[in-house]
């Protein structure tokens, strides 16, 4: 049996035509949906070990989901005055830094320090927290009158650790000189302390968020001494940018140096610091 329709004119028309004139405003439909801009998101790693300001939020000790911190929050303003959500994950420092060499898993990498090789390899973002103050740590126990540190060439005299990935040209020592085979700060403290290393060099303000945040063990470690290494001023962090064009490398750089900019003229770093217990203004601890 031949099924039919009439159309206006009395003509007989196919379910076959029918069903054509029907699936032409859902093509039309979804011509909308495809010409319709996709939302924009910038994915971003960080560090795995730089409490306070960039962490997994705890509840009862125990890590969650939710990615927090004072750089967290900042990229979360600055993008989002651009109309961008972001999407932070924290890695292992080596394989993040190479993910945004490549622009193509992520784009930005937050918490670095400046070095050629990165100025090189990525586009660094203009400063944005620049109160590190560099530390060399040593035991107490194995070196009673201290270690012999009068200026910052004399750190290249002693047996140096570092972490895994991470840049020492700030405190004088050269990458390729330290020892950077560790990948945690109990693992360094433990090469210190057993005397596998004369001492390592690190930034109080990131152990010590560490160990808030996460480790409390590593803050009381018996017979562990830090002083400041001598001729060194505070060190900015900056974050690296792929150079990707493909994946929007430049524009990314131009969005967060102009927030960055921008939000230096209102009280958004002060609010910051207050609340992650940072403090970038106060004097340089004595030599």
């Amino acid at each position: 049996m031949k099924i039919n329709s009439l159309n206006r004119s009395g003509r007989m028309l196919t379910w076959g035509a029918v069903w054509l004139l029907l699936l032409i405003p859902l093509d039309a439909m979804a011509a909308d949906v495809k010409a319709a801009p996709a939302e924009k998101l910038v994915h971003i790693c960080g560090d795995i070990l730089l409490a306070p300001f960039a962490y997994a939020k705890r509840v009862n000790g125990k890590p969650t989901q939710e990615i927090t911190g004072y750089t967290v929050d900042l990229v979360k303003a600055l993008f989002k005055a651009r109309g961008y959500r972001v999407q932070v994950d924290l890695l292992p420092w080596v394989r993040c830094q190479t993910w945004v060499q490549e622009g193509t898993h992520y784009q930005v990498a937050l918490e670095a320090t400046y070095s050629k090789e990165r100025a090189e390899t990525y586009l660094l973002s203009n400063p944005y927290y620049p109160g590190l103050v560099g530390h060399y740590y040593y035991s107490k126990t194995l070196h009673p009158e201290g270690l012999k540190v009068k200026k910052r060439a004399d750190l290249r005299n002693y047996y140096a650790c570092g972490r895994h990935g991470s840049n020492y040209e700030p405190f004088g020592l050269p990458n390729p000189v330290i020892d950077r085979h560790t990948k945690t700060y109990s693992g360094l403290i433990k090469r210190v302390m057993t005397g596998r290393c004369d001492l390592f060099v690190a930034y109080p303000e990131l152990l010590n968020g560490f160990g808030r945040v996460v480790n409390p063990e590593i803050l009381n470690v018996e017979g562990l001494a830090l002083e400041r290494v001598p001729e060194m001023g505070r060190t900015a962090f900056v974050m690296l940018i792929t150079r990707n064009p493909k994946t929007g490398g430049p524009e990314l750089k131009k969005i967060i140096d102009h927030g960055i900019e921008k939000l230096h003229e209102s009280a958004f770093f002060n609010k910051l610091e207050e609340k992650y217990h940072l403090t970038r203004t106060s004097p340089l601890p004595p030599e």
